[in-house]
C-alpha cells in the first residue's frame, strides 16, 4: 500500500513541478504579445492598488475563405487577440495563458470558454479539477489555464487571475453590441 501512495505522491509532484514550469514559461515567454491589423475592441483593466494592468485588443484573423461583411459567427471568423499585462507574475501567466487559448477561436467559443473559466475561479461545479462531469467538460474546454484553479485559495489573488480576461469579455461584449447595431442579432457575454 505505502508503494501506490509514494507513486501518488511521485506523481503529484511531477504535476506540481511541471505546472510551475508551465506557469514560469508563460511570465518568461507571454504568448499574444504580437500587434494585430485592425482591432475592433481594445479593453484596459488595471488594479491600481497593486499596479496590474492589461490591455486586451481583438479582430479577426485573415483567411482565405473570410468574405467582407461576413457575420460575426460565420464559418472561419476567427478571433486574432493582442494581449499586453504588466504586474505581477500571476496577471502576466494568467493573460498569456489566456492568449494561448483564445487565439483562433470563434468568437462563440470564446465565450464558452469565458464561462468555463469564470466558473472554475468561482468554484461552480468544479471539485478539484474534474470531479464532476461538468468541471470535467470545463477543464477540457481549458486546456492549460486548469491550472489557475489553485490560484482561488488565495482570495486576494483572483482578481490577479481575472484581469485579463474580464477585458476579453468587455471585448467580446463590445463587438456583439456592434454587431446588433448593424442588425446582426448578438449575445452578450455569458
Amino acid at each position: 500500500m505505502s508503494i501506490g501512495n509514494n507513486s501518488l505522491e511521485r506523481d503529484a509532484k511531477r504535476d506540481e513541478e511541471e505546472e510551475a514550469e508551465l506557469f514560469a514559461d508563460h511570465v518568461s515567454h507571454p504568448r499574444g504579445t504580437a500587434p494585430i491589423s485592425e482591432p475592433v475592441a481594445t479593453r484596459t483593466s488595471t488594479r491600481p492598488l497593486c499596479g496590474d494592468a492589461v490591455e486586451v485588443s481583438i479582430g479577426f484573423k485573415k483567411m482565405p475563405q473570410s468574405v467582407e461583411g461576413e457575420l460575426e459567427n460565420a464559418p472561419g471568423r476567427k478571433l486574432a487577440l493582442q494581449v499586453l499585462a504588466h504586474g505581477c507574475a500571476v496577471n502576466r501567466a494568467s493573460a498569456s495563458l489566456m492568449a494561448d487559448l483564445m487565439s483562433g477561436l470563434s468568437p462563440d467559443e470564446c465565450r464558452e470558454r469565458l464561462a468555463a473559466f469564470r466558473a472554475m475561479m468561482q468554484g461552480d461545479a468544479w471539485e478539484g479539477g474534474g470531479v464532476t462531469a461538468e468541471a470535467a467538460v470545463d477543464a477540457e474546454l481549458l486546456g492549460d489555464t486548469v491550472l489557475l484553479d489553485s490560484i482561488r485559495r488565495y482570495p486576494s489573488r483572483v482578481p490577479c487571475v481575472t484581469l485579463a480576461w474580464d477585458a476579453l469579455a468587455d471585448c467580446i461584449r463590445v463587438l456583439s453590441e456592434e454587431r446588433s447595431c448593424e442588425g446582426i442579432k448578438g449575445e452578450g457575454v455569458p
